[in-house]
């Protein structure tokens, strides 16, 4: 089986995977001076972490239903809107609850996955999908 070429699309779908890559994982390193910063205990701390996860799961059936609607573009480019709103109120925070808000919110709107499993479903031809699902998967 050759390898075939994948859709320039496809890059664009891989990058927003990887930019919900690293919303999901960059409070890691973040979570100690966080919490040394807004007095949380271990506990509150792990839980910016976790409020991140929880809401892409419940978001990510909602984006996925408004793209049937609205159409997958409108949605990726709203998510990822969303996701650097989300980063600036994080990184502008100056109470606890407003970085948790913030957490929450880049969740909910990095929910996107199943928009870009769709969109690369749909660009892609049935001998450029294993290639394009498997690197899409290894990204996120």
């Amino acid at each position: 089986m050759l390898k075939q070429k994948l859709p320039g699309q496809f890059w664009i779908i891989a990058l927003i995977a990887f930019i919900n890559s690293i919303s999901l994982t960059i409070i890691i390193p973040l979570l100690y001076p966080y919490a040394k910063q807004f007095a949380l205990t271990d506990f509150q701390a792990s839980l910016l972490t976790t409020s991140y996860a929880v809401s892409q799961f419940f978001g990510t059936p909602v984006l996925g239903r408004l793209s049937d609607r609205m159409g997958r573009k409108p949605i990726l480019i709203i998510s990822l809107l969303g996701t650097v709103i989300a980063n600036l109120l994080a990184s502008i925070s100056s109470t606890a609850w407003l970085l948790y808000f913030a957490r929450i919110f880049d969740g909910l709107t990095g929910g996107n996955n199943s928009v870009a499993s769709a969109v690369i479903s749909d660009i892609t031809n049935r001998e450029q999908r294993l290639q394009a699902f498997g690197i899409f998967a290894a990204i996120y």
